[in-house]
């Protein structure tokens, strides 16, 4: 954890799997560092910094814990965020996916349900893995930003004014996709 609040790099220069937190909500580290083709898997433990970059061919891997920050690739379309739990994660307003650089790829996988209250930026966003019914909730006012495949057994649920700026796919079989109530598509 930082020794104030934003305070303190941890780069990943080889691939981990946590044991414990990184950062905290009162102590956040400034940034987490991915270096290139380097793969950290959170499992149930949180990360908790203003930034958290990957760089080209890495990969972070969320399970039923948290992130919390601007997740981006160090470059344009760098790194992979795969959501791999058995239950809900949350994204918080200002925790970002993709938020300048974009990232290249972002994977609901599992039985994950996946709310995110803000914006996602990748290449390619895939929702299920066509077995288990893993599912991605676009907050209201929020966007994806690249295309969308929604798997067999996935779900895509954009509330009110949320958007996807790319194409929505399915792959074989039947995903869902889901427009709250009040919304409008153009398509």
């Amino acid at each position: 954890q930082g020794s104030s609040d934003g305070a303190g790099t941890v780069n990943f220069n080889g691939s981990q799997t946590l044991a414990g937190n990184v950062g905290t909500s009162a102590n956040s580290l400034a940034s987490v560092v991915l270096a290139s083709s380097v793969a950290l898997t959170a499992n149930e433990f949180n990360i908790d910094a203003t930034n958290i970059t990957l760089g080209s061919g890495s990969t972070l891997t969320i399970g039923s814990g948290s992130v919390s920050g601007a997740v981006d690739g160090a470059s344009a379309s760098s790194g992979t965020v795969n959501f791999a739990s058995t239950g809900a994660i949350t994204l918080a307003s200002g925790t970002t996916i993709g938020s300048t650089n974009g990232v290249a790829a972002v994977n609901v996988t599992g039985t994950s349900a996946v709310t995110a209250n803000d914006a996602i930026k990748a290449t390619t966003v895939t929702i299920g893995d066509g077995t288990n019914t893993a599912s991605l909730s676009l907050a209201a006012s929020k966007a994806i930003t690249g295309n969308v495949v929604i798997a067999d057994s996935g779900t895509l649920t954009l509330n009110n004014s949320s958007a996807v700026s790319g194409t929505i796919d399915g792959t074989s079989g039947a995903g869902t996709l889901t427009i709250a109530a009040s919304s409008s598509v153009t398509a």
